[in-house]
């Protein structure tokens, strides 16, 4: 064999060498980063989408607690008291009993409603005062057939209407 062939058989074989010592690890860890950085990347998103949530939720209280938070007792009282007397007028509700006091927080006050009324005038008053704004979070809700219709049994807290 002349020494140009071995030369060259040589050159080959290093060139063999290298591309599976060096090159092919290479690029199995080139593609594995950018795997990587594409799950990255993903996660990146997810997690600013669900801070961008947090962020939207803690701005909501915040705007919700300040107006709750200025107000005395005694006033967050009457105003609970004077939304749901409100709600309440149009109603052809009977036997209205409503009691509204201090709750245990501060910022809260204690609702209690029982009223009777035809089943479609019931709904109308249950969807009316859980609407938005209504400042009533409900805590126990009851429905009851009486012989005059259906009575409502309301349990809630009020922190004011918005």
């Amino acid at each position: 064999m002349s020494r140009r062939l071995l030369a060259g058989l040589g050159l080959f074989l290093l060139a063999l060498a290298v591309h599976f010592a060096l090159a092919r690890p290479w690029r199995r860890s080139a593609v594995a980063a950018g795997a990587e950085e594409g799950r990255l990347r993903d996660e990146r998103r997810e997690v600013a989408h669900k801070r961008a949530a947090l962020e939207k939720r803690e701005a909501v209280r915040l705007r919700a607690a300040v107006p709750i938070a200025a107000r005395e007792p005694g006033e967050l009282v009457r105003a609970v008291r004077r939304s749901l007397v409100e709600s309440l007028e149009g109603a052809g509700a009977r036997g209205v009993r409503l009691g509204v006091r201090p709750g245990r927080h501060a910022a809260a006050a204690a609702v209690s409603l029982a009223a009777e009324a035809d089943f479609e005038e019931v709904m109308r008053l249950s969807g009316h005062l859980v609407r938005p704004g209504s400042g009533l979070v409900l805590e126990r809700v009851r429905f009851s057939p009486r012989p005059g219709g259906v009575g409502l049994d309301v349990e809630a807290v009020g922190v004011g209407s918005s």
